[in-house]
This record gives C-alpha cells, sequence and structure tokens, in this order.
C-alpha cells in the first residue's frame, strides 16, 4: 500500500485529533483511510439510505409482538 499526504480543514483535523486522542485510531491517517473505505462501499452500493424513523417503527412492532398480552 502506497503512503498518501493529506492537508485537513480545521474542523476534520479536529475530529482526527480527538479521535487519536480518545485511541479510537492510532493515527490520523487509519481514520482517513476508514473514511475512503465508505465512500467506496457507497460507490459501489454497499450502503442503504438510514432512515431512523423506520428502524424505530421496526424495534417497536418487534417489541409489542413480544410483550405479554
Amino acid at each position: 500500500m502506497s503512503t498518501k499526504n493529506l492537508s485537513l480543514d480545521q474542523e476534520p483535523e479536529e475530529c482526527a485529533e480527538q479521535l487519536v486522542a480518545t485511541e479510537r485510531y492510532s493515527a490520523a491517517s487509519e481514520m482517513v483511510r476508514d473514511v475512503e473505505l465508505g465512500w467506496l462501499d457507497m460507490e459501489s452500493g454497499r450502503v442503504e439510505d438510514f432512515d431512523p424513523e423506520a428502524i424505530k417503527a421496526a424495534g417497536r412492532e418487534r417489541l409489542t409482538r413480544k410483550s405479554p398480552a
């Protein structure tokens, strides 16, 4: 794998620093790699739209089916 140098705007740079500080990533380059993989997933159609209301409705339905009558 080749190494790439990249300059981030202030907000993404601060985000990367926070993620490294909390040990979610050991380096900002790992975060950038994950973002790049996410974009590739989107471009290939492996990502679906996120609909929080549909997720909540499905969860409520499952809870209703499991609750005693």
